[in-house]
């Protein structure tokens, strides 16, 4: 929400100017560009205070600010494939007004209108991409994960939405391509006959935006899966290979200024049957080669606690009585530094994969590997990091949940940690929030809710009795 107000924040603030530094202040073109640089650093601006006053889950202390080789070779594996995407925008437009110049018509019209339908078809771009960016970061991931279920939604689901969005957009062009054309053109030397023009310009261009919507989608689909090319080659399908020549061979009528604009849903429409072919050969190679865990026959058991209710000391005491190993977040790194699944020695990245409840899609995924990696070893009891849904798999898993009354858990704390009832009960309230979005993020359930869990218990009849009745469920089970 608070990056969607300040995207929206400097669009507004780019349109007010637009209008005043064109009219008011005849500044013609330099006043459009000034309108959209003062725009951006507005939405930068305000997204910079969002996020130094209200994302208290990052530090934005100076001192992490330090480069890390591996997240920018990461970042720019990625990166630049999506730069040069955004770049091809330009080239299209260039390419365009180059081939719409060799028509042999009135090319003030002709090259007028495909510049006000440019500036008008952005917003369904846009929409498409806002989209695809939202694809991108859940299915990434989930894909991280290797949970194929929700991958499967995220595709699917991903793809509809973006479709959706894009039919309404081409309703709403097609309804309102005139006004919609009359106020992109408010500058000068914009005609009647260019409006009219731009005006069918969109309601044939606009019959191209579900394609494109289709063929945005996949391509977030596939920076979500870690390919970088094959987005990049949808794109230039796209905008380059289809387009120029198609938009070459209407030139050559006598009726280029009405037919010309079936170029772009024509090289949507091919660009989309195209995608489809990639998409599939994509999931094929990189999703449908997931398979569950191997499952052992290893007893394993996790334990979900809330604050205060003394669930390490029941889990250690559990795992005493069955004589099985013992892992919290503490013994989980400790596993990881020793089967060396760590993946680095730096120790504020040991503290955030391991010992942090912040969500760090990185950390999630690489502790998952290690939770799933103590399973395969052996029979253990595991505290918390949602091990009972990375687990979940695991037909020898048994899910459990330790809670206890307010009153209960606010002593253990005040005795534990030498807090005043005030504050006790503050730490219980954000340690067990923590947990809650911590757990919401990964397994898309409600920490806590009892059907998620084979046994839920009060904690408040004693740790060892607590123990002993855990005990007697598993071995009765």
């Amino acid at each position: 929400m608070l990056s969607t107000i300040s995207q929206i924040s400097g669009a507004c603030v780019n349109i007010i100017l637009y209008y005043i530094f064109i009219y008011p202040l005849h500044m013609g073109v330099a006043g459009a560009a000034w309108a959209t640089i003062i725009g951006q650093f507005v939405s930068l601006f305000i997204a910079m205070l969002f996020h130094y006053t209200k994302n208290k889950e990052i530090d934005g202390s100076l001192k992490y600010v330090k480069p890390n080789g591996k997240l920018i070779k990461g970042i720019y594996s990625i990166g630049i494939s999506a730069a040069i995407m955004q770049g091809l925008l330009a080239v299209m437009m260039a390419g365009m007004n180059a081939i719409l110049g060799l028509a042999e018509v009135d090319q003030t019209i002709l090259i007028g209108s495909f510049g006000i339908y440019y500036k008008i078809q952005q917003v369904a771009l846009f929409s498409a991409f806002g989209l695809s960016n939202t694809i991108i970061s859940i299915l990434s991931f989930n894909y991280g994960m290797k949970d194929k279920n929700r991958i499967d939604d995220c595709i699917k689901y991903g793809i509809i939405d973006t479709s959706m969005v894009s039919f309404l957009l081409t309703v709403l062009f097609e309804v309102f391509a005139h006004p919609l054309a009359g106020l992109f053109g408010l500058a000068g030397g914009t005609t009647a006959e260019m409006i009219h023009v731009c005006t069918k310009a969109l309601r044939i261009a606009s019959l191209g935006f579900v394609f494109m919507g289709f063929s945005i989608a996949v391509q977030g689909i596939l920076q979500s899966i870690h390919y970088a090319g094959r987005p990049l080659l949808i794109s230039f399908l796209r905008l380059v290979v289809f387009v120029f020549p198609i938009a070459y061979l209407f030139t050559l009528s006598d009726e280029v200024v009405n037919i010309v604009w079936w170029t772009f849903p024509i090289s949507e429409i091919l660009t989309a049957l195209i995608s489809i072919l990639i998409l599939k050969k994509s999931y094929h190679a990189k999703i449908g080669t997931i398979r569950d865990t191997k499952i052992s026959n290893h007893l394993i058991i996790s334990i979900s606690r809330e604050h205060g209710t003394n669930g390490k000391e029941i889990a250690r005491l559990v795992a005493k009585k069955l004589n099985i190993p013992f892992y919290d977040k503490e013994e989980i790194k400790e596993f990881a530094v020793r089967n060396q699944l760590h993946g680095t020695d730096d120790i504020e990245e040991l503290y955030d994969n391991y010992l942090s409840l912040d969500v760090n899609k990185d950390a999630i995924i690489n502790q998952a590997k290690v939770i799933e990696a103590i399973a395969q070893q052996g029979s253990a009891v595991i505290v918390g990091r949602s091990a009972d849904y990375i687990l979940r798999n695991n037909p020898s898993l048994i899910k459990i949940f330790i809670y206890a009354p307010m009153d209960y858990k606010v002593k253990n704390v005040m005795k534990n940690y030498n807090d005043n009832e005030k504050d006790a009960k503050k730490h219980i309230m954000d340690s067990n929030e923590s947990r809650s979005n911590y757990y919401s993020i990964i397994a898309n359930q409600k920490w806590g809710d009892k059907n998620n869990y084979d046994l839920c218990i009060d904690a408040s009849i004693g740790n060892e009795q607590v123990a002993q009745m855990i005990c007697i469920y598993i071995n009765n089970k």
